[in-house]
């Protein structure tokens, strides 16, 4: 089984190599840059729901997917608080999907 810390790395590799799921996560636009980065965050913590150490890269996964994909005019469009809360949304529809 894959662990929390390789799992981050691979989606920080996929978002730095491709850049079409970078623009499509990050675009130019602020308020589509906003719901992307959030659909980023729930989307990874569907994936966390399943790992065991998943709160060890919680924290750390604001800077390496968020902060290192806004170096540009648009700039970062979410706190870290709102990052969270979308990781915790994602872990929580992939525990209630696997419990139906």
């Amino acid at each position: 089984m894959q662990d929390a810390n390789t799992y981050l790395q691979a989606i920080r590799l996929a978002l730095n190599d491709n850049p079409h799921a970078r623009e499509f996560y990050f675009p130019a636009s602020a308020t589509r840059r906003k719901e992307g980065s959030l659909r980023l965050g729930r989307e990874f913590g569907y994936g966390l729901a399943g790992l065991q150490d998943s709160k060890s890269v919680i924290g750390s996964s604001y800077g390496m997917l968020v902060v290192a994909n806004c170096f540009d005019r648009t700039g970062v469009q979410v706190d870290a608080k709102e990052w969270v809360r979308a990781i915790q949304d994602g872990i929580t529809k992939a525990r209630r999907y696997k419990e139906e």
